[in-house]
Parts: C-alpha cells; structure tokens; sequence
C-alpha cells in the first residue's frame, strides 16, 4: 500500500509543480520602437523594460520552486524531486529564451536609431 501510495505522489509532482508554476505569470513582452522613428527617450525606456523583461517571473519561478521543495515530504524519491526540478528549469529556460530574442529585436532597433541618427 506504502509503494502504491509513493509511485502516485511522484506520478503527481509533475503535474503539481506546473499547476503551481501556473500562478507565476510571464508579463507580455515590452513593446520595441522603430528604432529608425524613436526618440532617445524612448530607446531608454525601451531598454530599461527589456532588461527587467522575465525578472519578476523567473523570481516567482525560484519562489515556487523552493515551497515546493519544502512542502515535499522527507522521503521523497530522487525521481520525484528531479521530475518537479525539471517543470520549473523548462519553465525557467524558455523565458530565457523569450528574453533573448527580445533583446536580439531591441539590438536590431538600437543599430536602426544609430543609423538614423547619422543622418
């Protein structure tokens, strides 16, 4: 009874973690100017935005990540705790890459201001 209860918790971490990972939202993404119009005011705003782009997400990420591993009970199966580790590096990961290829567009504005600028 003991074994069937434990496999049914680890088959259920999984799918707990994401459900808690569900109420860590990642902000839309802040809109890039046309760097060939944009003031400079704006391109410093802009630029400010994306480098905090994810921040607040990826911290409610590690938040939940750790009441998870907290609430986990003592003898919990290495399976287990790698399976809900692994939710929230996926998680965590692909906001990453959100986050650089917005600053890959906000690069491409930046070389379009500078361009406009030397006119």
């Amino acid at each position: 009874m003991k074994k069937m209860f434990t496999l049914a918790a680890a088959m259920a971490l999984p799918l707990l973690a994401a459900s808690a990972q569900a109420a860590c939202t990642l902000e839309a993404a802040p809109q890039i100017p046309d760097g060939k119009t944009a003031t400079l005011d704006q391109m410093k705003a802009t630029q400010a935005a994306v480098k905090a782009y994810g921040n607040d997400y990826r911290a409610c990420l590690d938040a939940e990540a750790a009441a998870a591993n907290a609430a986990a009970p003592k003898d919990e199966k290495p399976e287990a705790k790698n399976a809900r580790a692994a939710v929230t590096a996926e998680a965590y990961n692909a906001s990453i890459d959100k986050t650089a290829a917005l600053a890959a567009s906000f690069n491409d504005a930046v070389k379009a201001y500078k361009a406009a600028q030397a006119k």
